[in-house]
């Protein structure tokens, strides 16, 4: 996907949507995330099977939120800053997160 993405200067700002605990992105104030996430079918069943409920919407939201949180927001102060979100899916999981809506359940 990153390949797909390049473009002159701004491809050094990439990281991986599973980066955790670092600052070293907190001067970013424009963000694209270019993913749908979902777990993988063999992880979720695999839950399901110790039975315990998955609800992927909210584990996709919980990421996306930790990977905003690596950016300008983070300062104490915090910074203003400019999301790009091309999927529906994670754009209105995040309005509804932001608007304290509930997130529907799809099993």
């Amino acid at each position: 996907m990153k390949y797909r993405l390049q473009g002159k200067g701004y491809t050094k700002g990439f990281i991986p949507w599973t980066t955790r605990a670092t600052n070293d992105y907190q001067d970013t104030h424009n963000l694209a995330f270019a993913y749908n996430l979902y777990m993988k079918p063999f992880e979720k069943q695999f839950f399901e099977d110790a039975g315990v409920i998955v609800n992927e919407d909210l584990l996709a939201l919980s990421d996306l939120l930790q990977w905003i949180w690596r950016s300008a927001i983070r300062k104490s102060d915090a910074e203003r800053i400019n999301i790009y979100i091309p999927s529906i899916r994670m754009r209105t999981l995040l309005y509804q997160w932001l608007n304290n809506e509930e997130i529907k359940f799809k099993k």
